[in-house]
């Protein structure tokens, strides 16, 4: 199961952190992305590095867990 932020938790953080532009990038993204976390780290890990994002490994794991395990 995919971690998901709900609109309330996405705006409570957009507060916490609304003098802080790359979190908001970031809160945008996860905006966007209906709050799922792991598409929106991808779509961030791509976006730093210039690169296509592809399509999800066999396994189902984002680069997120990739980087978890």
């Amino acid at each position: 199961m995919e971690p998901i932020l709900t609109p309330a938790e996405i705006n409570e953080k957009r507060m916490m952190l609304q003098d802080y532009a790359p979190a908001q990038e970031a809160l945008a993204i996860l905006e966007k992305n209906n709050g799922r976390i792991d598409t929106s780290f991808d779509e961030l890990w791509f976006r730093g590095e210039k690169m296509e994002i592809p399509e999800q490994p066999k396994s189902g794991k984002s680069l997120l867990h990739w980087s978890l395990d």
